[in-house]
């Protein structure tokens, strides 16, 4: 179907099911990782998932589709397809500013932290010179947006027999939209530094490779290796600190909502953003 919609001068969009999956697809030029829209029809069915049928239905119902080939552009598919670009290209703008304000909150609240004494000592004596700090919190920054994305589509725990028990506890113990869900809160002052603490686990996760409790492979590149934000190991950081990072970094403003003041988390699929379009974002910061 993706052949022949890639091939096909005419038409956009195609459904295809085997009974069980129910795919969505739309005629892309990428062609090194898949375009389609998946539904899981069985396991929606089974476990009475409501609002995931409703989704289903709302996006797969036949008033969306294209009813010919010379409407393929005028459907409400393909509406709703070029209005998550926009948007996602607002937020991908946006992100830049609210990245550079967290790496102020970060790097003020570990230089302000009385127990930090060694890593302001580094700091004063340029033994940790400016710009390797930046780059450092840069990293840490990253890492939170990395993660936040890959757990919104599910791809760090690996399947297998016990999938969901691990996914479970991942989601429980080590996500980090645990702390995203604390960040939309009212955050209050705190003394206490848990939450830095409990992010340091989640991290070495990904260093520790498949000897790691839950089975998660490792990341391989510079971003998760032990010396990424060596000098930020052992420190301390305010619960408060931690939050507000999350909070300026993590969400941006939905901007069909501006107005209204609601915020959207940078890893949720309605923001139009990838793992790959992360990827190459952090070099605008350096």
């Amino acid at each position: 179907m993706q052949e022949y919609l890639n091939n096909s001068d005419g038409h956009l969009w195609g459904i295809g099911s085997n009974g069980f999956l129910l795919r969505l697809l739309r005629d892309t030029s990428r062609t090194s990782r898949p375009s389609y829209l998946e539904f899981d029809l069985e396991s929606i069915l089974d476990g009475n998932r409501f609002n995931e049928f409703a989704l289903f239905y709302r996006v797969c119902h036949c008033t969306r589709l294209p009813r010919t080939a010379e409407n393929s552009t005028s459907c409400w598919l393909e509406k709703y397809f070029q209005l998550s670009i926009k948007q996602g290209g607002r937020v991908r703008d946006k992100l830049r500013d609210r990245v550079e304000d967290a790496l102020k909150t970060l790097g003020t609240g570990f230089l302000r932290h009385p127990k930090n004494e060694a890593l302001w000592e580094r700091v004063k004596t340029s033994t940790l010179t400016a710009a390797e700090f930046h780059r450092q919190l840069l990293r840490l920054v990253y890492r939170l947006l990395f993660l936040m994305v890959a757990e919104e589509r599910r791809v760090i725990v690996p399947e297998g027999p016990e999938a969901d028990r691990r996914q479970s506890l991942f989601d429980r113990y080590y996500s980090v939209g645990r702390l995203r869900n604390l960040a939309e809160k009212a955050i209050e002052s705190s003394t206490f530094g848990d939450l830095w603490i409990g992010l340091q686990q989640t991290f070495a996760l990904f260093e520790d490779g498949d000897s790691n409790p839950l089975g998660i492979p490792p990341l391989n590149g510079d971003l998760f290796s032990a010396i990424a934000v060596k000098d930020l190991q052992g420190t301390h950081l305010y619960n408060n600190v931690l939050l507000a990072c999350h909070g300026t970094a993590l969400f941006v403003r939905r901007p069909s909502c501006a107005s209204a003041g609601e915020l959207q988390c940078v890893g949720c699929r309605g923001t139009g953003l990838s793992l790959r379009e992360l990827a190459g974002f952090p070099a605008s910061l350096y």
